[in-house]
């Protein structure tokens, strides 16, 4: 309804014309009749009838008062930001004033069971990964009837907004946003993501990153066609086919999508977005797309049977070598494609800007760039294939041949790190240290002499790559307040904090925000802080950690957390993950009071190895709520009412688990597969397990019995 009313608006305040409107319908129905569904309004967007601006003001006008009123966890929606084929995304900002996105599936989409899950596949696709180049996602879940997916707010044009008003890249730019998408686009995939539309639109060109000279930070959107693989039985990674779309129905956007794409293909790899991010770097270095014409099925069509032709990029003066390695990002046969993104990112290094340091002497190519690609599959020579070619590119691609070859033969140099500094620091000097260690261009470490360091300290981008290493005696000490007494800001990366003991009576010890990456290792807390950790979205590695009697223990949403060697005392819960990727091993956690789970996982995925967890008056030693993946291996739950809960839980294996219970041993809730491997199960409470087949229960060496 509320896409009619855009068209009608637009109409009338002449943004739209009649014709306009009406090619629109007849996109409508050619892709329909490809198995994409897309509204009028979307098309009248996409085909470039009507600009962002226009849009957000007409948006602006018709925009409904029940959704600015809805409230997201805590933040409040304020006005929308724009619209893509599924939902809207709203501007949302909480009562200190933090602002965030929040992406709404629209309403004639929420009782469609296909989009529903596609939805949350976006959900699920995003809250896993964390990197500089996308855009983090912070929550999701359902309010007032609304599915909702709560992301950072990147302040910054699309990519599609920046060809629109400001013309094409520099070629510089273009290279600088291939290696940044490409390096994003690599990572989601060694995540278990496949993106599937790759285009300007979804990509936003961001501020800098604090310490950074790039020209932007551009970080791709919308994983609303995204795909999930999850781990297969022999720990190879099996896509998960027919779960979105079957054979013969196409997703993508035709102007980036693959060939195979276009043909309906639903077995699809890293190479679809590989193609996705060539044709929207040729758009952006030019101006205009791959290819055109007068409907999607037309474009469609083309990207299946023409040519590839990269003169006009020749005629504009762009390097030999970048056309070269467009040509293997574009090849229309998955085989003869650049077969995964590090061949890709192999093929940019000799165009980036070079390093601040000598060249070895030039050595002879070796190799020919067969290597980047997957290599002869029938025969060596396809004369068909090289028919289709002009000889322009040939000779181009054989020029570029040595180029590439040649510098990656001659042991192309990573930029050197400045040799690593060691600075000394007490609580009199250390800020005065710390300053100047964030002004070294080197890896440093900072020792801290025993004694009481003033805090709270803050962390950023500056801090990244140091390691702080207290002596025995070096504390960080706050007093009562609010606040964290460490925290991990944005844009922190790989910095270390070794043996430092905390002491915040009443606060929260130690807060990490979305992006930070960072390393901590015997560390203590003192008795009587608030909380341990509180992280949203970042990266840790925590080792060694000792804290006793403090209040709670360690939270985070989203992320990914490898805990090891922790003694825990504190109230429950001690380790609460929400859709975060955590391994827990060789720890042990206790109670000291009671209350409900000790250690409660909520959505993503779980390993726990070697962990004891004694958990007297405790509801639950363990509850796994719609976990994705999860494994345990020599686990000890005792004391608790119940020693595990799962609900709507995958748990493929166990390797040793030993309940004693006060009530019951387990509480399952869902499905459990004959084909996953428990071993080793022995329970000890009044009732064994509920919710399990009765050969589960039989089969571990029961010590209730």
């Amino acid at each position: 309804m509320e896409d009619q009313q855009l068209v009608q608006l637009a109409l009338q305040r002449r943004f739209l014309t009649g014709d306009q409107v009406d090619r629109a319908r007849a996109e409508q129905k050619a892709l329909a009749d490809r198995g994409v569904q897309r509204s009028v309004w979307f098309l009248c967007q996409d085909l470039g009838f009507v600009t962002d601006a226009q849009t957000r003001d007409l948006q602006g006008r018709i925009s409904s008062t029940r959704i600015r009123a809805l409230e997201v966890e805590g933040y409040v929606i304020e006005g929308r930001l724009g619209n893509g084929g599924m939902g809207d995304v709203f501007r949302a900002c909480n009562a200190v004033g933090q602002v965030v996105a929040v992406k709404l599936l629209a309403t004639k989409f929420a009782q469609n069971a296909e989009y529903a899950r596609r939805f949350q596949r976006e959900a699920r696709a995003t809250l896993r990964l964390n990197h500089p180049h996308i855009t983090r996602s912070l929550g999701a879940g359902e309010v007032q009837g609304q599915r909702y997916l709560m992301m950072e707010l990147i302040a910054g044009p699309s990519l599609k907004e920046w060809i629109t008003t400001r013309g094409p890249l520099a070629q510089s730019h273009g290279i600088l946003l291939l290696r940044q998408m490409a390096e994003a686009l690599r990572y989601a995939w060694d995540a278990g993501v496949l993106h599937r539309d790759v285009k300007p639109a979804n990509i936003i060109l961001g501020p800098l990153r604090p310490g950074s000279d790039e020209h932007f930070c551009a970080k791709i959107c919308d994983f609303g066609l995204a795909k999930v693989w999850q781990e297969g039985d022999e720990g190879t990674r099996a896509l998960s086919r027919g779960e979105l779309t079957g054979t013969g129905i196409a997703l993508g956007t035709p102007h980036y999508m693959s060939p195979e794409q276009a043909s309906g293909e639903h077995d699809l790899d890293q190479r679809s977005d590989i193609y996705g991010l060539g044709a929207t770097l040729y758009h952006a270095l030019l101006g205009q797309t791959l290819y055109s014409g007068k409907s999607s099925a037309v474009i469609m069509y083309k990207q299946v049977t023409e040519a590839l032709d990269l003169e006009p990029l020749a005629a504009k003066g762009i390097a030999p070598g970048l056309i070269a390695l467009l040509a293997g990002m574009l090849a229309k046969e998955k085989a003869h494609r650049l077969r995964d993104w590090d061949a890709v990112l192999t093929g940019l290094r000799p165009l980036l800007p070079p390093p601040p340091t000598e060249m070895e002497p030039a050595a002879k190519p070796s190799a020919s760039i067969r290597a980047l690609l997957d290599g002869p599959t029938e025969s060596s020579q396809r004369p068909s294939e090289q028919r289709r070619h002009p000889a322009w590119l040939v000779r181009i691609v054989g020029l570029a041949v040595v180029a590439v070859v040649g510098l990656s033969a001659i042991g192309y140099t990573a930029l050197r790190r400045a040799p690593s500094a060691t600075w000394n620091a007490t609580p009199e000097t250390l800020s005065q240290v710390l300053a100047e260690a964030a002004a070294s261009t080197g890896v440093g470490e900072v020792m801290l002499a025993a004694g009481d360091y003033p805090g709270p300290w803050r962390l950023g981008v500056a801090h990244s790559r140091l390691c702080l290493r207290a002596a025995p005696g070096a504390r960080l000490v706050v007093g009562p307040g609010e606040g964290a007494a460490l925290r991990l800001e944005p844009g922190l990366v790989d910095c270390r904090i070794l043996g430092l003991t905390i002491v915040a009576p009443g606060r929260l010890a130690i807060e990490a925000l979305p992006g930070a990456r960072a390393h901590l290792a015997g560390c203590t807390i003192a008795s009587g802080c608030d909380r341990v950790l509180a992280a949203t979205g970042a990266e840790l590695t925590i080792a060694g950690l000792r804290c006793a009697a403090t209040g709670s223990g360690l939270h985070a949403r989203g992320g990914r957390l490898e805990l090891s060697d922790l003694d825990l005392a504190g109230a429950p819960p001690l380790i609460a993950m929400q859709q975060v990727d955590v391994l827990v091993e060789r720890s042990r956690l206790s109670a000291s009071s009671g209350g409900g789970a000790l250690i409660s996982i909520a959505g993503g995925t779980c390993t726990l190895r070697a962990l004891v967890v004694d958990a007297p008056g405790c509801a639950v030693a363990l509850a796994l709520d719609r976990v994705e993946r999860s494994s345990l291996a020599a686990v000890e739950l005792r004391q608790a009412r119940i020693g595990m809960a799962g609900t709507a839980s995958v748990l493929a294996s166990i390797d040793g688990l030993t309940i004693d219970a006060v009530d019951e041993g387990v509480r399952w809730s869902g499905t459990w597969k004959p084909e996953w491997h428990w071993r080793q199960l022995r329970l000890k409470a009044p009732r064994l397990a509920s919710g399990l087949p009765e050969e589960v229960i039989a089969a571990p060496v029961a010590l209730g019995r």
